[in-house]
């Protein structure tokens, strides 16, 4: 906005040069330009003007007019020279320096310059026009700033004044764009203090805000230029790292855990001190994974195995603890993970199989066939990105391709039916996930695609069928080929319905995470992938997200 204004301004009066500089905030007593155009100085004298904008300080006796204007409030129009380096020519100009006011304030200045070889009569110099373009500039401005302060503040967390959970999520994608681009690691370390809980019920909430003071500050002291810290949410920090391997990221997690556990946090008027400590953990970009979301699951994994070890330790990601935490196998009221079967990779006889099951589903109905090659495709693609082991990769592929086989059973004037089914018309149709398991059953190399075949519609919150199953109940393998199964059926062409834009679907994944039926985190992970392959694409508008469908 300023550097508008400056340009409209200075081209209407013909000016050589000008500036807008205003008052630091974030350095009390000094200023920091905003826009300026100085055509008619030598480099010498530019860089050394720009110099003083930004380093000297606001006074009386400041080395800059413009700087001793913002002191004083007092208007300045004069020749004046601006020395270059020695052995550089002088640059003199006419200035006409105005202060900028809003409600009594003085924040900053308009400055103006005229070469002399372009004016004859100085008082040819419209002073009343500088004035009036000032004062329409001030109000502007400070709306402008304490707009900028707004949305700043919106992205701080109050009570530590780190980044916040939505300032971090930006930050991150940020970097790891450009660590993408330069081919340089990226680090996060995600750090949750050791019972925390029992801390605030201890000594009280107040002491409890204190110790979340007291642990960012100490988290802060141990960062170097370019690290970002931000509170996640409770009592949960992340660190991003940039440029940063495993190596030196375990060293960095390993001073900030030390740093921690020594910070002494006050819990009542005499002074006295408690310490708390802290388990962290740790991923590496693009080692443990390439996406945020991703990054962000394999960092909280490993934080997860530091609690388990002992907690007040730092542990890394490594692929294991994914089989380790337990979510991969099925539990639930159907199935035991003894049911499911041991996970390995397809011999040839089950591939023959599984081959065999998608030419029935083929013949009985193409447009079932298809969505299943759909499903099997961004399944794939999600448990790929979220650096599964090969197995369950292969393990959601073949899911995907026969996670419908059930429609075999399922009477054609049901499941070619264009209108919407009636009553009875969709319990028929929901029954195609137990016929599936009894299809599916007697193949016994093929149990571990049992869970996926009976619950790809079980729902987080319960609203699913068979089983209505909740939560922790639905296996992640099964959470994962729900997601890629709505987003096909939604995106698809059918024969009662067009196909939608990628961007809708992946709308109505986030909708459905929000209501809590998805897991959240595979539509992050899905959304990242849609963003890779061009399926989506995005933008920023007012700081929001806005996604649009890539032409």
């Amino acid at each position: 906005m300023a550097e508008a204004a400056l340009r409209v301004l200075l081209d209407g009066l013909g000016c050589t040069s000008g500036a807008i500089v205003v008052r630091d905030r974030d350095r009390p007593g000094y200023a920091r330009s905003l826009a300026y155009r100085l055509d008619a100085m030598t480099p010498a004298a530019r860089q050394r003007l720009l110099y003083l904008f930004n380093h000297a300080p606001i006074s009386p006796d400041a080395p800059s007019q413009s700087l001793r204007v913002m002191a004083s409030g007092a208007e300045f129009f004069g020749k004046v020279s601006l020395l270059g380096l020695p052995g550089e020519p002088s640059s003199p100009v006419y200035v006409f320096i105005v202060p900028l006011r809003c409600e009594g304030e003085i924040f900053g200045m308009l400055s103006v310059g005229f070469s002399p070889d372009r004016i004859v009569d100085p008082d040819e110099i419209d002073r009343e026009l500088v004035r009036a373009a000032a004062d329409e500039i001030a109000p502007a401005l400070q709306r402008a700033r304490l707009y900028e302060d707004a949305r700043r503040l919106a992205l701080i967390d109050p009570l530590t004044g780190l980044r916040n959970h939505r300032a971090l999520q930006d930050l991150l994608r940020r970097e790891l764009a450009t660590g993408a681009a330069q081919g340089l690691p990226v680090s996060i370390v995600m750090l949750d203090l050791d019972h925390f809980r029992k801390f605030n019920e201890t000594f009280g909430h107040e002491a409890g805000d204190r110790a979340l003071r007291e642990v960012a500050k100490a988290i802060q002291a141990q960062l170097r230029p370019g690290d970002t810290a931000a509170r996640f949410g409770g009592e949960e920090f992340i660190i991003v790292l940039p440029a940063t391997d495993s190596a030196h990221a375990a060293m960095l997690a390993r001073r900030i855990n030390q740093a921690v556990a020594r910070a002494g946090v006050i819990i009542n008027a005499s002074g006295q001190q408690v310490h708390v400590t802290a388990s962290l953990g740790f991923a590496t970009f693009p080692v443990h994974a390439s996406a945020p979301a991703s990054l962000l699951k394999a960092a909280d994994l490993a934080l997860y195995a530091a609690k388990r070890a002992g907690r007040a330790t730092v542990f890394a990601y490594a692929p294991d603890l994914l089989e380790e935490s337990g979510i991969l196998l099925p539990g639930g009221s159907a199935f035991t993970a003894r049911d499911a079967g041991a996970i390995h990779l397809p011999s040839g006889a089950d591939l023959e199989t599984v081959q065999a099951l998608i030419t029935a589903i083929d013949l009985r109905d193409g447009y079932t066939a298809a969505h299943s090659e759909g499903v099997s495709r961004y399944a794939a693609a999600i448990g790929t990105e979220m650096n599964l082991p090969a197995e369950y990769v292969e393990v959601l592929r073949l899911g995907g391709l026969i996670h419908d086989v059930g429609k075999i059973g399922v009477p054609d004037q049901v499941l070619r039916k264009p209108g919407k089914l009636d009553d009875a018309e969709w319990k028929l149709m929901k029954a195609h996930t137990t016929m599936g398991e009894e299809i599916l059953r007697p193949v016994e190399q093929l149990h571990h695609l049992l869970p996926l075949v009976r619950w790809h519609h079980e729902r987080l919150d319960g609203s699913g069928y068979p089983d209505g199953l909740r939560g922790d109940e639905i296996p992640l393998l099964v959470r994962i080929l729900s997601v890629a199964d709505v987003f096909e059926a939604f995106t698809a062409e059918r024969p009662y319905h067009p196909g939608r834009p990628a961007v809708e679907g992946l709308r109505l994944l986030q909708r459905e995470a929000q209501e809590g039926k998805m897991d959240p985190y595979i539509v992050e992970v899905f959304e990242q992938i849609l963003l890779a392959q061009g399926l989506i694409a995005e933008s920023y508008a007012h700081g929001e997200q806005d996604l649009r469908m890539v032409a």
